[in-house]
């Protein structure tokens, strides 16, 4: 076994744990924000995206020092984003009959 592999792994969980906490987060911003019109909802939006991304921020300050776990982690970050691309890109692909 390579000797990045634990600390990659670790990162990865980090990552994956950290994008999931930013998921629920939107998807709760998103639900409060359908009721929620004018100045408030837009600083509602604005406050949940600034806090995404300091806890993005602070999940790549832990493990700046490690670079396999830093790479990991940036991988982990941004797996949901690319599962949800690749979902929307399938259903795309479904729905116009394209094989």
């Amino acid at each position: 076994m390579p000797v990045w592999l634990p600390s990659a792994l670790k990162g990865l969980g980090l990552g994956l744990a950290v994008s999931g906490l930013n998921y629920l987060i939107m998807s709760r911003t998103f639900r409060r924000g359908e009721r929620i019109f004018g100045r408030r909802g837009k600083y509602l939006f604005l406050v949940s995206f600034l806090g995404r991304i300091a806890l993005d921020f602070a999940a790549m300050l832990l493990v700046y020092k490690d670079v396999p776990m830093l790479i990991a982690t940036v991988v982990g970050l941004t797996a949901d984003k690319n599962i949800l691309v690749i979902r929307q890109f399938s259903a795309l692909i479904k729905r116009k009959g394209m094989k």
